[in-house]
């Protein structure tokens, strides 16, 4: 119960910031099978509102669930980062890729692509045979 609760308003995104929730989930669902790595290469991202922290949250989480559960990949990188104009968030594997038609039709992925645009930013995927796949939440400053 714990946990569903936590998974429902992370405590550390209700109490602290975006990046250190993102960090602690990885942290949390790092396994020998699947090692997560984090890194947070921009600047600080406090003026993003709560709301659509949790709707960043949200997708990357499920990002990574995909990763879990449907590549063969060993190692994730999750990482913060930021242009002029965008903030940058990304997910990379190294596994198996995802082709086209597997992300039109995947329901949570397609959920999580339409709520980042609910909020004024969009996803792109980059995936290909042998290399994995990279796939980036970019919302506006």
């Amino acid at each position: 119960t714990r946990r569903i609760s936590h998974n429902l308003m992370p405590l550390s995104l209700s109490n602290r910031s975006l990046e250190k929730a993102l960090e602690n989930y990885c942290q949390e669902n790092s396994t020998d099978k699947l090692k997560i790595h984090f890194a947070n290469n921009g600047e600080p991202i406090s003026e993003i509102s709560q709301t659509d922290q949790l709707i960043i949250f949200r997708a990357i989480q499920e990002l990574i669930q995909n990763v879990q559960k449907h590549t063969a990949s060993a190692i994730c990188h999750v990482q913060i980062s930021s242009d002029p104009s965008h903030y940058i968030f990304s997910v990379e594997d190294e596994g198996t890729f995802f082709n086209k038609d597997q992300i039109e039709n995947n329901s949570a992925l397609k959920t999580s692509e339409n709520r980042i645009e609910s909020i004024g930013g969009f996803m792109e995927f980059d995936t290909e045979n042998n290399r994995g796949s990279l796939i980036c939440i970019y919302l506006k400053k």
